[in-house]
C-alpha cells in the first residue's frame, strides 16, 4: 500500500511518499499519516520516535514510551479522551475488515466512520477516538482464526511497514511546522500503543479466578457473558468452593446495565452443598461506577432438617440459614492497586455457624452477626491479595488472609501482568465482567437431637409397706449405659429405691402416714446413654395407700369398768384380721401398739401368739433363692408352726435372724396355714444362712445371693497388667487381668467381657470372668511400642497400656539402613562427614540401646562403637586426611552394611609443592607450533590432590601458554606451550599466592636449517702461501626462524689448490669456523653449505 518515488542529483536525495497505515484488531482501527519537517532538532526526535515504533513490540504496553514522549498534561488529557464515550462505547457501524479483498494499493474507508478517516495533522479538527469496542466477542488468537486475522491482530515488520517507517521518518524532516509535527508524530505513537492496550482490556470476554485462603479454604469461579449489547449483559457464572467441611457449587444468572456512569445489576443464585446435600436460593442486587462497588445479597433455604454429615456435628441436625449481608469495595483513584472493603451480614435462627472455616458446636451462635473491614493490593492485574478482621456478635473474631489469581478471557497475558493495566480494571468499563460479590459458602443452622429420652409411668399406687418395681422407657440413639434414680423425700418416710436393671428400679413403699397425711411422693431418674449424653429428667408420683389388715379391739371378762384405784384393771383383746379379698383371715404375729387416754396401758404393745407353737425339722423352707445381691431383689423362706399336737398355728409371731450382712425384711407374712413367709435382701453375694425361732426353738437354712450381671462394671484400676516388655516377635505374650464388679462391689462370675487393642497388637475379642470375676488373657504384638488394651463390659470400658519391646537377638541393619546425613566434608583432619545407622529387628521395629560397631578405610577416623538411641538410630562422625572415597561399615549382630562418603581436599590450602610443576614433554622445536609440555600437581596441606584449581602459568623468552589452568580429579593440569625462539625458558605455576617454577628448551629447527646471505664470512685474511700459515671462514647456520642451528655438519669447499677440510660441525651458537692453507698466492673461493 506504498507509492514512492526517488530522484538523485548531485546536491540532494529525497523520498517523498504518502503513506496509510490501517491497524485493525477486531475491534477498532486507528490510522497514521505521513508529514515532513525540516528542522534539524526535531528530525531527530521524530526519528528517535518512530524508530521505537518500529522496533519496540505492542506487549511492551503504553506507559513507558508515553512517559518519554508525552509531558504529563498531555497524557493526561489523552487519557481522558481514551476514558470518554467515544472510546469506550460501541462503535454503531462495525469497521470493515482489513482482510477484505480490495484492489492492490487500495484502502476503503468507505466503511469506516467519518471520525476514524485519515487526517491532515497541520489542519485543526476534532480529535477522533482512540477505538471503538466492538458488539461481538474478542477471538482469542487460537489456532482455528484465519492467517488474516491473526495478522491484523499483530504489528507485523514487513517491507510495507519499513517503507511506511521510512516515509514518516523523511515525512517529519520535511515538515515545515516541525515543533507541531514532532508532538503529532509522538501523540500519534503513544496514542496508538495506548489504544492497542486498553482495546486489549476491554475486549476480554469472560473472567476466572482461583482463591486460595488462610483458613485453608480455596475457591474457583468463572463469568461468561451470554447475551451482550452496548448497555446491557446477560451473564452466566458457575463456581466451586471447599470450605474445609463442605464443597459447594454455585450456578447463577445475572443482568447488568450500564447507563452513563452507572451500572445497575441484579442476579440470582443456586448453591448446592454437595457434601451435606443443603441448597438455597440467592438473590442480589449491584450498584457500580468508576472505583466504587456497592451490593446487597439475600439467601434463603430450599432444603430443611436433616443429619448432619461432618463429623464433629454427628449429633445435630442442619439446614441453610437464612439471611443477608451488604457490601462495598473501593479503590483510590490516584493509586489502583490498593482499595479497601466493608461488609455487614446476619443471619437467623438459634445454632448458626457463621464461621470461615471448619464447624464445631463450639461456633454456634443465635441469629449472628458480623462486620468485616478488609483492604487489598493488587499489584498486577493477575494478583490479588487480601486480608480482613471479621467481628463478630454471637460467633467468633477471625483474621482473613487471601490470594486471589484472576484471568480475563481475551486479555493477553502481558496485559494481565501488566501493573499499568491495573487502573483500566478498577473502571466501570474495565470491570465489566467482574464477579459478583456475594458469599458463595452457605451458612448453616444446627439443632442438636434428641439423643437419648426417658419416659416413667405418671403414677403408681401401692399399699403401704410392699414393693413394686418401676420401669421407664429408654429411646437412645447410641444405647443406655444407665439410669439414675432419686426419691429423698420417700427414702427419709421410710421407703427404699434400688436400681433393678437398665431401665427399671424396686420401689418399697413407706408407711402409711395417719397424722401427717403425706402419702404422695415424687420418683425421679435421668438416663445417660454410653457416650456420656444426658436425657430429660422424668417423674413418677409414687400414691402410698393405707393397708387392708383390720384391728379389733374387745374386752376380756364381763365389764368394761373398773374402780379408779391405781390397781384395778381392765383387759383388753386386739384381733387383727386380714381383709384384703373379703377373706377376715386372722393374722398371728401381728405387732399391736396400745394407748390409752385415760388410765395407764399396763403392756403398751403385745403379739398375737400361741403359746405351744413351733417349727419342726423341715419345715423351714427356701420358696425363692438366687435373688441378685443388690439390697433390693430378695430371697424368700417359708416356716410352717405348729403345736404341740402338731396343729398349724396361724398368725404365730416367728423370729427370723439371718448372717452374712443380709436384710430381713418386715416381719413376715402370715397365713392360716399356719405358715410365715419372710423377704431377705443383700448386698453381698454369697451363702447366708436364715434362722427361724418360735418360743425358743429354731430351724435354719441357707439362702444364695448372686452377684448382679446387669450392673457388672469395673471398678478403677479392675484391670491390670499382669506381664509386660514382652518382645514384638508375634509370639511372646503379654498379659492382662480384669475383674467384674457389680454394683454393690461383688465379684460378677461367668461374665463376658470384651478386649480390644490398639497399635496392632493381637488379642483374644472376649473371654469369660471365673468364680472370682476375673478374667485373663495374653496378647502380642509384632510392632514395638506401646498398645493399649481397652477391655468393655457393660458398655463400661477400662484401659490399660502394655508395652511391646524390639527384639535386640534378631537386631540388624537393612539394606539401606546405613546412610549418609552428612558428605563432602574437606579432609582436613577436623571437618567431619557423618553417617546414620537404624537398626531393626526381624519384624521392622526400631531397636534402642543396641551396640553397633563401625569400621571406615583409606585412614578415616571413627569411633569404633555407637549405641542406638530410643528411635533405634545412632549416628557418628567420622573425619579422614586423606581425600576421596571412604567405605564406612556398620555392624549389629554379625550383620554389615556399607557406604560410602567422601572426603574433598581443601582447596583454601591448595599449594604446588616444590619439585611439582614439571616438564612431561620437552626440547620441541621452537616453530610456534611443536609444544614443550609441563604438568603441576596441586595439592593441600594434608597432600591430596586438589581437583577443579585454578593454576595461573606464565613464561618468559616469548613463550606462549595459556594463562591458566584447571586441575583435574587428581589435581593436575597440563599445559602445552610454544615458541619461536630457540634456548631455555623458565615456566612459573601460581596457585594461592604459592609459585613453583621448571626450565623447559626450545631448539632450532634442523630440517629448516640454512645459511643465509651474510653468514658466511672470512675470520682471518692474508696468510703467506707457504701451505702452513692459514686463512679461515666461519659459517653461521639459521633455521627459517633465524635460530642458530648447534651441531649441524656444514660441508666446505674451495678453488685454487686450497687446503680446507671437507666439513665442520656448528658449535652451540650455530657457528662452524675452519682454516685453509695453500701455497699458491692468489684469491681463493670458499664455499660452506
Amino acid at each position: 500500500m506504498m507509492n514512492s518515488r526517488m530522484s538523485v542529483n548531485n546536491k540532494t536525495a529525497y523520498i517523498s511518499a504518502v503513506t496509510d497505515i490501517a491497524i485493525q484488531n477486531r475491534n477498532f482501527e486507528f490510522t497514521l499519516n505521513g508529514f515532513h519537517s525540516n528542522k534539524l532538532l526535531m528530525r531527530a526526535v521524530a526519528i528517535n520516535t518512530l524508530l521505537m515504533q518500529l522496533l519496540l513490540p505492542i506487549s511492551m504496553a503504553f506507559t513507558p514510551l508515553i512517559s518519554l514522549s508525552v509531558c504529563a498534561d498531555e497524557l493526561d488529557e489523552i487519557m481522558m479522551k481514551m476514558r470518554s464515550a467515544e472510546i469506550l462505547v460501541e462503535s454503531t457501524t462495525a469497521p470493515a475488515p482489513i482482510y477484505s479483498e480490495q484492489p492492490k494499493g487500495h484502502i476503503d474507508n468507505s466503511a469506516v466512520p467519518d471520525k476514524f478517516k485519515p487526517s491532515n495533522p497541520f489542519i485543526a479538527q476534532e480529535e477522533p477516538p482512540l477505538l471503538q469496542p466492538s458488539k461481538t466477542l474478542p477471538d482469542l488468537g487460537s489456532e482455528n482464526q484465519t492467517s488474516d486475522i491473526s495478522s491484523a491482530n499483530k504489528f507485523n515488520f514487513t517491507e510495507d511497514n519499513v517503507a511506511n517507517t521510512a516515509t514518516q521518518i523523511w515525512g517529519v524532516m520535511d515538515s515545515e511546522n516541525s515543533t507541531k509535527a514532532a508532538e503529532s508524530a509522538v501523540r500519534g505513537v503513544s496514542s496508538g500503543l495506548a489504544s492497542q492496550a486498553a482495546s486489549d482490556w476491554l475486549n476480554q470476554f469472560g473472567h476466572a479466578r482461583v482463591q486460595l485462603n488462610s483458613t485453608g479454604t480455596a475457591n474457583a469461579d468463572i463469568l461468561l457473558p451470554l447475551v451482550e449489547s452496548q448497555n446491557n449483559l446477560l451473564f452466566g457464572q458457575l463456581g466451586v468452593r471447599y470450605n474445609g467441611d463442605r464443597t459447594t457449587n454455585n450456578a447463577g444468572l445475572g443482568v447488568r446495565q450500564f447507563t452513563d456512569n452507572w451500572m445497575f445489576g441484579v442476579n440470582s443464585f443456586y448453591d448446592y452443598d454437595l457434601t451435606g446435600k443443603n441448597s438455597r436460593l440467592g438473590a442480589g442486587a449491584e450498584i457500580w461506577t468508576d472505583n466504587l462497588k456497592f451490593s446487597a445479597n439475600g439467601y434463603f433455604r430450599l432444603t430443611d432438617w436433616h443429619q448432619s454429615v461432618l463429623s464433629n456435628m454427628e449429633d445435630y441436625n442442619e439446614r441453610p440459614a437464612n439471611g443477608f449481608d451488604v457490601r462495598a469495595l473501593a479503590y483510590l483513584p490516584a493509586y489502583p492497586q490498593l482499595g479497601g472493603s466493608l461488609m455487614y451480614e446476619k443471619y437467623f435462627g438459634k445454632g448458626v455457624a457463621l464461621n470461615g472455616g471448619t464447624t464445631s458446636p463450639n461456633d454456634l451462635g443465635d441469629s449472628p452477626s458480623a462486620l468485616t473491614i478488609g483492604a487489598n493490593y493488587t499489584p498486577i492485574p493477575l494478583i490479588t491479595v487480601d486480608v480482613a478482621h471479621k467481628n463478630g456478635q454471637n460467633t467468633s473474631n477471625e483474621l482473613q488472609l487471601g490470594l486471589n489469581f484472576n484471568y480475563r478471557f481475551g486479555v493477553p497475558w502481558i496485559d494481565q501482568i501488566n501493573k499499568d493495566a491495573v487502573g483500566l480494571m478498577r473502571s466501570l468499563a474495565g470491570s465489566r465482567y467482574d464477579l459478583v460479590d456475594r458469599n458463595y459458602n452457605i451458612v448453616m443452622q444446627y439443632q442438636k437431637q434428641d439423643l437419648i429420652n426417658l419416659t416413667l409411668p405418671t403414677t403408681i399406687s401401692a399399699h403401704a409397706l410392699e414393693n413394686v418395681t418401676l420401669t421407664g422407657a429408654v429411646s437412645s440413639k447410641y444405647g443406655t449405659d444407665r439410669v439414675e434414680w432419686s426419691a429423698p423425700v420417700l427414702i427419709t418416710a421410710g421407703g427404699a429405691l434400688a436400681a433393678l436393671t437398665t431401665e427399671s428400679a424396686a420401689v418399697r413403699l413407706p408407711a402409711y402416714q395417719h397424722r401427717q397425711n403425706i402419702n404422695s411422693y415424687q420418683v425421679s431418674a435421668v438416663a445417660y446413654d454410653i457416650r456420656g449424653n444426658k436425657s430429660n429428667t422424668a417423674t413418677t408420683q409414687i400414691i402410698v395407700q393405707e393397708s387392708p389388715h383390720q384391728i379389733a379391739l374387745s374386752v376380756v371378762g364381763s365389764s368394761a369398768t373398773a374402780t379408779a384405784d391405781g390397781a384395778a384393771l381392765v383387759t383388753y383383746r386386739a384381733s387383727v384380721l386380714d381383709t384384703a379379698n373379703g377373706s377376715n383371715t386372722p393374722m398371728a404375729g401381728m405387732n399391736v401398739a396400745f394407748n390409752s387416754t385415760l388410765g395407764d396401758v399396763v403392756s403398751s404393745s403385745a403379739t398375737t401368739d400361741s403359746g405351744t407353737a413351733t417349727i419342726l425339722s423341715g419345715a423351714l423352707t427356701v420358696t425363692h433363692d438366687n435373688a441378685i445381691a443388690n439390697g433390693v431383689a430378695t430371697n424368700a423362706i417359708k416356716a410352717i408352726v405348729t403345736d404341740a399336737t402338731g396343729n398349724v398355728v396361724p398368725n404365730q409371731a416367728v423370729t427370723f435372724s439371718a448372717d452374712n450382712n443380709a436384710t430381713i425384711v418386715g416381719n413376715g407374712t402370715k397365713g392360716v396355714d399356719g405358715s410365715v413367709t419372710v423377704s431377705l435382701t443383700n448386698t453381698k453375694a454369697s451363702v447366708t444362712h436364715v434362722t427361724a425361732t418360735v418360743n425358743g426353738n429354731s430351724q435354719s437354712v441357707d439362702i444364695t445371693f448372686i452377684a448382679d450381671s446387669t450392673t457388672a462394671t469395673f471398678l478403677s484400676g479392675a484391670l491390670t497388667i499382669i506381664r509386660d516388655n514382652a518382645l514384638a516377635n508375634g509370639t511372646a505374650q503379654d498379659e492382662v487381668k480384669a475383674i467384674v464388679t457389680d454394683a454393690t462391689g461383688n465379684v460378677v462370675p461367668n461374665q463376658v467381657v470384651t478386649f480390644r487393642a490398639n497399635n496392632n497388637a493381637i488379642i483374644a475379642a472376649s473371654g469369660t470372668t471365673g468364680a472370682d470375676g476375673s478374667v485373663t488373657v495374653s496378647l502380642t504384638n509384632a510392632t514395638a511400642g506401646g498398645a493399649r488394651v481397652t477391655a468393655t463390659v457393660n458398655s463400661n470400658s477400662q484401659s490399660v497400656d502394655v508395652t511391646f519391646i524390639a527384639d535386640s537377638s534378631t537386631a540388624v541393619i537393612i539394606s539401606g539402613a546405613l546412610t549418609i546425613t552428612r558428605d563432602n566434608a574437606i579432609a582436613n583432619g577436623t571437618a567431619q562427614n557423618e553417617v546414620k545407622a537404624v537398626v531393626t529387628d526381624a519384624t521392622g521395629n526400631k531397636v534402642p540401646n543396641q551396640l553397633v560397631t563401625f569400621s571406615a578405610n583409606n585412614n578415616a577416623i571413627i569411633a569404633a562403637s555407637g549405641t542406638t538411641d530410643s528411635g533405634g538410630v545412632v549416628t557418628l562422625p567420622l573425619t579422614n586426611s586423606t581425600a576421596g572415597v571412604t567405605q564406612v561399615t556398620a555392624t549389629v549382630n554379625g550383620n554389615s552394611q556399607s557406604v560410602d562418603v567422601t572426603f574433598i581436599p581443601d582447596s583454601t590450602t591448595a599449594t604446588i609443592l616444590s619439585g611439582a610443576l614439571t616438564l612431561t614433554h620437552d626440547n620441541a622445536i621452537a616453530n610456534g607450533v611443536a609444544q614443550n609440555e609441563v604438568k603441576a600437581m596441586v595439592t593441600d596441606a594434608t597432600g591430596n590432590g586438589v581437583p577443579n584449581q585454578v593454576v595461573t602459568f606464565s613464561a618468559n623468552n616469548n613463550t606462549v601458554i595459556a594463562a591458566s589452568g584447571t586441575t583435574d580429579s587428581q589435581g593436575v593440569v597440563i599445559l602445552p606451550l610454544t615458541n619461536t625462539t630457540a634456548g631455555v625458558i623458565r615456566v612459573t605455576a601460581t596457585v594461592n599466592g604459592n609459585s613453583q617454577s621448571v626450565e623447559a628448551t626450545f631448539i632450532a629447527d634442523e630440517s629448516t636449517a640454512t645459511i643465509i646471505r651474510g653468514a658466511f664470512s672470512i675470520e682471518d685474511d692474508g696468510a703467506v702461501a707457504n701451505g702452513v700459515a692459514t686463512n679461515s671462514v666461519k659459517a653461521v647456520v639459521t633455521d627459517a626462524l633465524g635460530n642458530r642451528v648447534p651441531n649441524m655438519l656444514v660441508n666446505f669447499s674451495a678453488n685454487n689448490n686450497t687446503v680446507i677440510a671437507a666439513s665442520g660441525t656448528t658449535d652451540a651458537n650455530g657457528s662452524a669456523t675452519l682454516t685453509f692453507t695453500n701455497i699458491k698466492s692468489g684469491i681463493t673461493q670458499g664455499t660452506a653449505k
